[in-house]
């Protein structure tokens, strides 16, 4: 669950900013409800200035830790252009680097087209925007955002040399059979840097909305819950991947916002997900990629190296003391592994989502202790 009084959060990817929450795009899937009263409507916490002086003082921003704006609404609503581009040129002209993603669905130049928001956006100059437009081609009746602007907007951030990552979620053979994949790669896969895709997740509400809105229709209802994630059908993803490719080899299409977002940055993964993720086989990376993008991630220095592959150790050691030092806990057990951290303490998922976000190293802790075996078959 996310904190949406706090202007903060650290989400899966991305460190969230958001000065307003709620949207009214009106997906049938949204999942803002869970988070977010009235989620229909836009309401502003913080004031644009406010925001920009918090990122610029508060020590959870580094200079190039990943930030998203305004996740927990839509960065491009006519209510919010104003303060991302006042929050985003005052970034800019302070010297951040970070890549900084914006989630939509929307065409800022259909929206404001005064505000001339993706001619500024290209002109930054310092921080690395990354546009995630969310497309996956459902029907509208459940989402009724115009196709035709996204597509639009797609091809002109592209134009302008904005990365621009295809957020294809969510995805699900009942909404969007192959031919409507077909289609969709084909408008696509040639005006994209990089493909996330992904599935559905959804709450009892979610589909209680659904069933409403669908009624008679002949449109069906997604019928698991929140137990089983983002739901795709392993057959079904890959006759996904196969299309795109079969549109555009070289497009890198990806499970993880991360890896989709630094394929389209050129950078290996800010996540350090590569350490996770390794085949036991042959070291490399086992999740959907590109080749180019596999081994940019392979072959990168990992941030923090195991006693045998460095002279100086304890320098490494000061490094994981000095993270953890921000958390009163720099006197926490800890291993130094090939590229990724074992630590033993009990922080929250915020700590160390923002310990991977900040450092790219991936950190095994008691939060996650099922994935130990894992690391452990990798020898």
């Amino acid at each position: 669950m996310s904190h949406t009084d706090k202007l903060m959060w650290f989400f899966t990817s991305y460190l969230g900013i958001n000065p307003s929450v709620g949207c009214y795009l009106d997906c049938g899937y949204c999942i803002l409800d869970k988070d977010v009263a009235n989620p229909s409507k836009v309401r502003k916490k913080d004031t644009a200035k406010y925001t920009l002086d918090r990122i610029l003082k508060d020590n959870r921003v580094k200079k190039k830790n990943p930030m998203t704006f305004f996740n927990l609404s839509d960065p491009f609503l006519k209510q919010n252009i104003n303060d991302l581009m006042y929050i985003l040129e005052g970034m800019d002209d302070a010297g951040q680097e970070n890549p900084v993603v914006l989630i939509t669905k929307l065409n800022p130049d259909r929206v404001n087209p005064k505000a001339r928001v993706l001619d500024r956006i290209s002109q930054l100059e310092n921080l690395k925007p990354v546009l995630m437009v969310t497309y996956a081609n459902v029907p509208k009746k459940v989402e009724p955002a115009s196709r035709s602007a996204r597509i639009e907007l797609m091809a002109k951030a592209k134009m302008l040399g904005i990365p621009v990552v295809q957020y294809a979620r969510p995805l699900w053979e009942e909404w969007t059979p192959m031919d409507k994949i077909e289609e969709m790669a084909e408008q696509t896969a040639n005006i994209v840097d990089s493909v996330v895709i992904g599935g559905i997740l959804t709450t009892e509400g979610i589909k209680q909305k659904l069933a409403r809105r669908l009624e008679g229709s002949g449109i069906p209802v997604p019928q698991w819950g929140n137990d089983a994630g983002r739901h795709i059908a392993k057959d079904y993803r890959q006759k996904v991947i196969d299309a795109y490719h079969s549109k555009n080899p070289n497009l890198g299409v990806f499970v993880n916002s991360s890896c989709g977002i630094s394929n389209a940055l050129g950078i290996h993964n800010y996540m350090g997900y590569y350490w996770h993720f390794a085949n036991k086989q042959d070291g490399t990376c086992n999740m959907p990629c590109q080749s180019e993008q596999r081994e940019l991630c392979a072959y990168a220095t990992p941030l923090i190296r195991k006693q045998e592959d460095v002279e100086n150790f304890e320098a490494e050691r000061k490094k994981v003391k000095n993270i953890l030092d921000q958390f009163n806990a720099s006197r926490a057990a800890f291993n130094i592994c090939d590229g990724y951290l074992e630590l033993f303490v009990r922080f929250g998922g915020q700590e160390v989502r923002q310990i991977r976000q900040d450092t790219g190293m991936f950190v095994y802790w008691p939060g996650n202790l099922k994935m130990f075996g894992h690391r452990t078959k990798q020898g």
